[in-house]
């Protein structure tokens, strides 16, 4: 399971409902879980980011702190 998943699953979102907050299609949120797309966009990385409140470093795998840095 990806983080990205790992992420919207804990927040008990649907793909539909995770899409309309990011502002972005079913369809590039289905992508990025599934792993078909292997570098989701800087914009959508953000975009998680931001709604999600973690590091872009532990959405790219290259930290386990999941908490960003201010």
């Amino acid at each position: 399971m990806t983080v990205f998943k790992k992420l919207r699953l804990e927040k008990g979102l649907t793909l539909e409902k995770l899409a309309r907050e990011l502002k972005t299609s079913y369809n590039t949120i289905w992508r990025i879980e599934s792993g078909y797309s292997s570098m989701p966009s800087l914009d959508i990385v953000l975009k998680y980011a931001n709604f999600f409140e973690v590091s872009v470093d532990y959405l790219l795998g290259r930290s386990d702190s999941i908490l960003p840095t201010k």
